[in-house]
């Protein structure tokens, strides 16, 4: 089915962009023109991130799935200590 909300939000955008850019070539040519390109470029954009797993397996970049993302442990929250050496003042120090 096609993505009608993208045909019609580019459509829709470079039509107001006619109007508001004066100095924008206008008439069908023109403005079909940057419909095309913006919709290919959302095309390419959506094909390289459905993909980019497997080209950055494929040749052995670093790609870290939710997998990965789970096993690193987070950086706990800032906890308040005190030091005696700074009277009494509290300062922030990270713990793990």
């Amino acid at each position: 089915m096609p993505n009608y909300s993208e045909w019609f939000g580019t459509v829709s955008s470079t039509a107001v962009s006619n109007l508001y850019h004066p100095g924008n070539l206008r008439g069908f040519g023109p403005s079909a023109s940057r419909v095309g390109f913006s919709v290919a470029n959302d095309v390419a954009w959506d094909v390289l991130r459905e993909f980019w797993p497997e080209v950055a397996h494929k040749l052995h970049l670093p790609f870290r799935t939710h997998d990965d993302v789970a096993k690193v442990p987070a950086m706990s929250m800032p906890m308040q200590a005190v030091n005696p050496s700074q009277n009494g003042q509290q300062l922030l120090s990270w713990s793990r």
